[in-house]
């Protein structure tokens, strides 16, 4: 299980309330059977990432994930759709 730290944009500072609202925002999303996930955090914006298999999980439970996440404390809530790639909040191409 890859450190939460990772979902958070480097130069952001990170408190156990920060990990506490990834980690519980990840299982929330978890629950409706995905398995690989990561949410990267992006201020008020929850950018998911996940295997495109699971899209159409996501864009069919889409009101209940928003409605979750937005009370994790997320304004915005977006579907990455270049999937689940490692090392994404390191990219610095466009």
């Amino acid at each position: 299980y890859a450190c939460l730290a990772t979902r958070i944009p480097g130069g952001t500072p990170i408190d156990e309330q920060l990990l506490g609202r990834l980690d519980a925002s990840e299982r929330f999303i978890k629950g409706f059977g995905i398995t690989q996930l990561r949410l990267r955090y992006h201020g008020d914006t929850a950018r998911i990432e996940t295997d495109e298999r699971d899209f159409e999980t996501i864009l069919r439970e889409r009101s209940r994930i928003v409605a979750g996440l937005k009370q994790f404390g997320f304004t915005f809530v977006t579907l990455d759709l270049q999937g689940y790639r490692t090392g994404s909040m390191n990219a610095t191409e466009r």
